[in-house]
């Protein structure tokens, strides 16, 4: 790149003061030969200072402009490794995140339904009726058959009262789990739309970085073209030839 520069400059250089030369030498009015107005321009070209002039500034022109293209796409690259990074780490977090809530669901739900269980146990096994078990015997002894009825139909009722409170608590128990096994898949379906909602969001922000840190890549070495354009004409000014 930097020899194809200089030699465009020099071209400029050259053709610009070899269009000079050839204007004066129209306007003379003697009739002697002259070397084309290219070549003797040429000559003083390489003799003069101009020509490393032009060669060292070019060179700095080019590095400078080869060393923020080079950094661009290294710093592109590592914003894009950066977000990256950024997004796994909040995939895990919500992953880990979501992984907990289910868990501290389930163990509340089982608690829950253990206590239940034993609570129901417990009422159903203290539970106190006038009559349980089987029919007593001494019921039979008794003189009267109305005596006889009437005791029967206590004990009867008793068992169904028992019946009752067993069948009461067994639906309250069951009321009651249902109701746990409600809220911990609410808590697991709240947990799940908290982690998509994390995952969402930290796709798009890394969508984000990946468009901004694109956008500053090209715009940067856009720039970079347009410092180096602006240099080689600035370097074209500077080391014209002067005219005698």
């Amino acid at each position: 790149m930097n020899l194809l520069i200089i030699d465009h400059l020099a071209v400029v250089i050259i053709f610009e003061h070899s269009f000079y030369v050839y204007d004066r030498r129209r306007h003379l009015q003697d009739e002697q030969t002259y070397d084309p107005s290219f070549y003797v321009v040429l000559e003083q070209y390489i003799a003069s200072p101009h020509a490393a002039a032009v060669k060292a500034a070019v060179s700095t022109a080019v590095q400078a402009y080869q060393e923020t293209v080079a950094t661009a796409p290294r710093a592109y690259e590592d914003a894009m490794a950066a977000a990256s990074r950024t997004y796994e780490d909040a995939v895990a977090a919500a992953s880990r995140a979501y992984e907990d809530a289910v868990a501290t669901a389930s163990r509340a739900c089982e608690d829950a339904v253990a206590t239940a269980s034993r609570a129901y146990e417990e009422a159903v096994r203290t539970a106190v009726y006038p009559s349980q078990g089987n029919l007593p015997a001494w019921t039979a002894k008794l003189p009267f058959e109305p005596l006889k009825r009437k005791a029967k139909a206590a004990f009867e009722r008793s068992k169904e009262e028992k019946e009752a409170f067993e069948r009461s608590k067994k639906e309250e128990k069951e009321a009651f789990e249902r109701s746990k096994k409600e809220e911990k898949e609410a808590s697991c379906y709240r947990a799940k739309k908290e982690k998509e909602s994390s995952c969402s969001r930290a796709k798009e922000e890394k969508e984000s970085v990946e468009l901004s840190k694109k956008k500053e890549k090209e715009s940067s070495g856009s720039r970079a073209k347009k410092e180096l354009i602006k240099a080689v004409i600035q370097i074209t000014l500077d080391h014209r030839l002067l005219r005698p």
